[in-house]
């Protein structure tokens, strides 16, 4: 099936009245397409081509299974090919459109043609579209591409070659000669079954990815969660206003910075009181950290208050205890988050929540709303972030802004520390730019180095 085209000019005028629903042409509109049409000869092959279609669809099929050529606008008309294949026998017809993509405007024509028109005792069955078919597409390929050019077995997906799970979150790589997933996350690993390891029936996420873009280089958004606490009193100013945070702008001083290695970095704040401790999450899930088995690990995180860092190169968390608005308690949330580059100055930011399965319903509630309501794409905190990120790229890629240096020298005057009994490299006081300079050096090395896991 198809729209039809007339065989000569002279038939113009009936044509454009077909195809106009019975309403008779201009004088101007014919003579409009009588000019298109002598610019291509005078005449159209869409019937030959079609028909030629026609004879090589018999010749797949074979003579015992009839096919005949209609058209919805000229001859041969479709009701006159139904017409033709009822008197032969056929009781299934299956109506083929030539536009392989469906439309209202043609296709669905098409359909009503038929189906307006159909023989007693016919069934049709139209072909609605066939655009993403293999065949129809490896057809268009040997037509762009000469003999042997396009080898698609050799082509497609690029594999990712290992695979691996740490506690039910998937990791991939393209590369078949980076270390084990266990091996590659070293003593983060340690720091990360604080998280989704901390109870026996692990952690589970909590309903669906939030996805959202910002005009920022992704290193931005990582730079902001590997080490840069001390962007709270300033850049959340109003939220300090209104007492949603602690008046002291330097509270947020007391914990460690740690360099866990390969790039990992985090910052724990220690616990002001009892009831911050275990990163202030619900009876259920702290009868479980206080079993753990290492007794370093379960006392550092006992006196922990909120934990968030980045596991390099782009997947940063935060486990925090907050409070979303002024008449409500503060709720623990874990938020895991992926930073997709899309461009230099462009970031899709996949947003989860994760909770442990042992919480009560009642308290997953609360910890996605808190989520929600302060790091979700429209949270309060959210919302000044992407503003500043967005604003310092602007202004950074400016001539004057490039014309001078930036200053990365916060805290770089304090020492390891020696009391810190945790894994990793650890500095006490998180306002400081030791990890975020840490997670720096290890980019440039796999910038670099061909093979930076090896430690060339």
């Amino acid at each position: 099936m198809a729209h039809g085209t007339p065989s000569t000019l002279d038939e113009m005028p009936e044509y454009l009245r077909l195809v106009r629903g019975g309403r008779p042409p201009s004088d101007e509109l014919v003579a409009e397409m009588r000019e298109n049409y002598g610019a291509i000869g005078g005449r159209s092959p869409l019937t030959e081509i079609t028909e030629a279609q026609a004879d090589a669809l018999r010749a797949r099929i074979g003579p015992e299974i009839p096919v005949a050529v209609g058209m919805r606008n000229w001859r041969p008309f479709i009701k006159d090919a139904l017409a033709q294949l009822a008197a032969a026998g056929v009781t299934r017809v299956i109506g083929i459109p030539m536009a392989p993509q469906f439309s209202t405007l043609s296709v669905q024509k098409y359909m009503d043609a038929a189906t307006a028109a159909l023989p007693a005792g016919v069934a049709f069955e139209p072909v609605r579209s066939f655009h993403a078919h293999p065949m129809l597409l490896q057809a268009f390929a040997e037509e762009l591409y000469e003999p042997d050019r396009l080898k698609k077995p050799e082509l497609g997906l690029i594999p990712v070659t290992q695979v691996e799970s740490y506690h039910g979150m998937i990791f991939g790589t393209w590369s078949k000669e980076v270390p084990p997933l266990t091996e590659f996350l070293g003593d983060m690993g340690w720091y990360l079954d604080t998280l989704v390891a901390r109870t026996p029936g692990g952690a589970e996420m909590l309903g669906t990815p939030q996805v959202w873009e910002v005009d920022a280089n992704w290193k931005f958004a990582v730079d902001n969660f590997t080490g840069d606490p001390f962007h709270l009193p300033t850049a959340h100013g109003s939220i300090y206003q209104l007492g949603l945070l602690p008046p002291d702008p330097m509270a947020g001083n007391n914990g460690y910075a740690i360099d866990a290695g390969n790039g990992h970095q985090l910052l724990l704040s220690t616990a002001a009181e009892e009831k911050m401790q275990y990163y202030g999450l619900p009876p259920e899930v702290r009868v479980h950290m206080e079993q753990d088995a290492d007794p370093v690990r379960r006392e550092l995180i006992k006196n922990s208050f909120f934990n968030v860092g980045t596991v390099f190169p782009n997947l940063s968390f935060l486990q925090i205890e907050i409070k979303s608005q002024l008449d409500s308690p503060p709720t623990a949330f874990l938020n895991f988050r992926l930073w997709e580059p899309i461009g230099p100055t462009k970031t899709r930011v996949w947003s989860w929540v994760m909770v442990d399965k042992e919480m009560s319903a009642e308290f997953k509630k609360r910890s996605y709303v808190t989520y929600v309501r302060t790091f979700g794409p429209s949270g309060i905190y959210e919302q000044d972030d992407m503003e500043n990120w967005e604003e310092c790229t602007r202004v950074n890629s400016g001539k004057v802004a490039q014309s001078h240096d930036l200053h990365h020298g916060m805290g770089l005057h304090g020492k390891p520390s020696t009391d810190y009994t945790g894994r990793g490299t650890a500095w006490w006081g998180t306002f400081t730019e030791h990890t975020a300079l840490a997670y720096y050096r290890e980019w440039k090395k796999w910038i670099d180095q061909p093979a930076p896991w090896a430690g060339e």
